[in-house]
Protein backbone atom coordinates (compact mmCIF):
# COMPACT_ATOMS: atom_id res chain seq x y z
CA UNK A 1 0.00 0.00 0.00
CA UNK A 2 3.30 2.61 0.60
CA UNK A 3 4.18 1.86 -2.60
CA UNK A 4 1.45 2.55 -4.10
CA UNK A 5 0.97 5.94 -2.14
CA UNK A 6 4.74 7.05 -3.30
CA UNK A 7 3.96 5.66 -6.80
CA UNK A 8 1.10 8.23 -6.78
CA UNK A 9 2.43 11.07 -5.37
CA UNK A 10 5.48 10.75 -8.21
CA UNK A 11 3.15 10.86 -10.73
CA UNK A 12 1.22 13.58 -9.34
CA UNK A 13 4.42 15.84 -8.72
CA UNK A 14 5.49 14.90 -12.27
CA UNK A 15 2.17 16.14 -14.00
CA UNK A 16 2.56 19.11 -11.71
CA UNK A 17 5.82 20.13 -13.35
CA UNK A 18 4.82 19.11 -16.86
CA UNK A 19 1.39 21.37 -17.24
CA UNK A 20 2.64 24.61 -17.22
CA UNK A 21 2.44 25.50 -13.94
CA UNK A 22 3.61 28.95 -13.21
CA UNK A 23 4.22 30.43 -10.08
CA UNK A 24 2.17 33.62 -10.10
CA UNK A 25 4.32 36.10 -8.09
CA UNK A 26 7.92 35.94 -8.65
CA UNK A 27 11.03 37.12 -6.50
CA UNK A 28 13.35 38.23 -9.48
CA UNK A 29 11.86 38.53 -12.75
CA UNK A 30 13.59 37.31 -15.59
CA UNK A 31 15.66 38.58 -18.09
CA UNK A 32 13.35 39.04 -21.35
CA UNK A 33 10.80 40.95 -18.64
CA UNK A 34 11.14 44.74 -18.63
CA UNK A 35 12.01 46.59 -15.01
CA UNK A 36 10.10 49.79 -15.06
CA UNK A 37 11.97 50.84 -11.71
CA UNK A 38 15.21 51.06 -13.80
CA UNK A 39 13.36 52.83 -16.81
CA UNK A 40 11.35 55.40 -14.54
CA UNK A 41 14.41 55.93 -13.22
CA UNK A 42 15.82 57.34 -16.24
CA UNK A 43 13.76 60.19 -16.69
CA UNK A 44 14.65 63.79 -16.04
CA UNK A 45 12.77 66.11 -15.08
CA UNK A 46 12.62 70.15 -15.76
CA UNK A 47 13.49 72.51 -13.60
CA UNK A 48 11.28 75.54 -12.98
CA UNK A 49 11.16 78.29 -10.48
CA UNK A 50 8.24 78.58 -8.93
CA UNK A 51 7.36 76.97 -5.36
CA UNK A 52 4.54 75.01 -6.45
CA UNK A 53 6.88 73.59 -9.33
CA UNK A 54 9.68 72.86 -6.85
CA UNK A 55 7.09 70.81 -4.75
CA UNK A 56 5.95 68.84 -7.73
CA UNK A 57 9.41 68.09 -8.97
CA UNK A 58 10.24 66.47 -5.57
CA UNK A 59 7.36 64.31 -5.54
CA UNK A 60 8.06 62.89 -8.81
CA UNK A 61 11.33 62.18 -8.07
CA UNK A 62 9.93 60.39 -5.37
CA UNK A 63 7.88 58.11 -7.15
CA UNK A 64 9.64 58.02 -9.99
CA UNK A 65 12.99 56.70 -8.50
CA UNK A 66 12.07 55.73 -4.67
CA UNK A 67 15.60 53.65 -4.67
CA UNK A 68 17.68 56.79 -5.85
CA UNK A 69 18.97 54.67 -8.72
CA UNK A 70 22.18 56.72 -10.25
CA UNK A 71 21.87 56.14 -13.78
CA UNK A 72 22.12 57.92 -17.17
CA UNK A 73 19.26 60.14 -17.97
CA UNK A 74 17.27 59.36 -21.50
CA UNK A 75 14.26 61.02 -20.80
CA UNK A 76 13.54 65.00 -20.35
CA UNK A 77 10.03 65.62 -18.90
CA UNK A 78 8.74 68.93 -18.70
CA UNK A 79 5.43 69.95 -16.97
CA UNK A 80 3.80 72.67 -17.22
CA UNK A 81 1.21 73.28 -14.18
CA UNK A 82 -1.59 75.57 -13.77
CA UNK A 83 -3.30 76.31 -10.39
CA UNK A 84 -6.71 78.01 -10.23
CA UNK A 85 -8.42 79.08 -6.84
CA UNK A 86 -12.17 79.70 -7.36
CA UNK A 87 -14.65 80.17 -4.05
CA UNK A 88 -17.46 77.37 -4.14
CA UNK A 89 -19.56 78.88 -1.26
CA UNK A 90 -20.38 82.40 -0.97
CA UNK A 91 -21.92 83.63 2.88
CA UNK A 92 -25.12 85.65 3.21
CA UNK A 93 -22.25 88.37 3.97
CA UNK A 94 -20.99 88.36 0.36
CA UNK A 95 -17.77 86.79 1.72
CA UNK A 96 -16.21 83.41 0.41
CA UNK A 97 -16.43 80.47 3.16
CA UNK A 98 -15.19 77.99 0.83
CA UNK A 99 -12.56 77.79 -1.99
CA UNK A 100 -11.46 75.35 -4.60
CA UNK A 101 -7.96 74.50 -5.43
CA UNK A 102 -7.50 72.94 -9.20
CA UNK A 103 -3.82 71.74 -9.99
CA UNK A 104 -3.46 70.94 -13.96
CA UNK A 105 -0.04 69.44 -15.13
CA UNK A 106 0.68 68.96 -18.65
CA UNK A 107 3.50 66.83 -19.05
CA UNK A 108 5.87 66.15 -22.41
CA UNK A 109 8.46 63.06 -22.33
CA UNK A 110 11.00 63.77 -24.73
CA UNK A 111 13.79 61.38 -25.58
CA UNK A 112 17.01 63.16 -25.25
CA UNK A 113 19.42 61.42 -27.80
CA UNK A 114 16.91 62.34 -30.89
CA UNK A 115 14.52 64.79 -29.03
CA UNK A 116 11.62 62.38 -30.22
CA UNK A 117 8.51 63.09 -28.10
CA UNK A 118 7.71 59.74 -26.84
CA UNK A 119 4.03 61.26 -24.86
CA UNK A 120 2.13 64.22 -23.88
CA UNK A 121 -0.86 64.34 -21.25
CA UNK A 122 -2.45 66.02 -18.51
CA UNK A 123 -2.95 65.54 -15.02
CA UNK A 124 -5.44 67.20 -12.62
CA UNK A 125 -6.39 67.19 -8.92
CA UNK A 126 -8.66 69.07 -7.18
CA UNK A 127 -9.40 69.83 -3.63
CA UNK A 128 -11.58 72.38 -1.76
CA UNK A 129 -11.52 74.38 2.31
CA UNK A 130 -13.00 76.54 4.32
CA UNK A 131 -12.05 79.87 4.49
CA UNK A 132 -11.37 80.92 7.96
CA UNK A 133 -11.61 84.61 9.22
CA UNK A 134 -7.39 84.03 9.90
CA UNK A 135 -5.80 85.04 7.33
CA UNK A 136 -2.57 82.93 7.94
CA UNK A 137 -4.61 80.19 8.77
CA UNK A 138 -5.96 80.17 4.89
CA UNK A 139 -2.20 80.60 3.96
CA UNK A 140 -1.06 77.59 5.89
CA UNK A 141 -4.04 74.98 4.58
CA UNK A 142 -3.54 76.15 1.33
CA UNK A 143 -0.25 75.65 0.82
CA UNK A 144 -0.78 71.94 2.75
CA UNK A 145 -3.73 71.15 -0.10
CA UNK A 146 -0.77 72.44 -2.77
CA UNK A 147 1.10 69.49 -1.39
CA UNK A 148 -1.23 66.71 -1.34
CA UNK A 149 -2.35 67.77 -4.81
CA UNK A 150 1.45 67.78 -6.23
CA UNK A 151 1.66 64.44 -4.86
CA UNK A 152 -1.60 63.18 -6.41
CA UNK A 153 -0.38 64.68 -9.45
CA UNK A 154 2.74 63.05 -9.56
CA UNK A 155 1.23 59.91 -9.09
CA UNK A 156 -0.94 60.22 -12.05
CA UNK A 157 2.12 61.36 -13.96
CA UNK A 158 3.96 58.16 -13.05
CA UNK A 159 0.90 55.99 -13.91
CA UNK A 160 0.69 57.68 -17.26
CA UNK A 161 4.46 57.59 -17.99
CA UNK A 162 4.44 53.67 -17.36
CA UNK A 163 1.87 52.97 -20.37
CA UNK A 164 3.67 55.14 -22.08
CA UNK A 165 7.04 53.32 -22.00
CA UNK A 166 4.93 50.22 -22.51
CA UNK A 167 3.98 51.22 -25.98
CA UNK A 168 7.48 52.85 -26.65
CA UNK A 169 9.28 49.29 -26.14
CA UNK A 170 6.45 47.47 -28.46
Amino acid sequence: MNFVKIICTILLLNCLSNCGFQAIYKEHPSDSEINYDDRLATIDISKKRKRIDQKLRDNLETVLNPNNIQTEKKYLLNIDLDKTIAGTLINPTGSVGRNKITLTGNYTLTRISDNKIISTGTATAKDDFNVESKRFANYITEEEMELNLTKLIAENIRNSLINDLILEVK
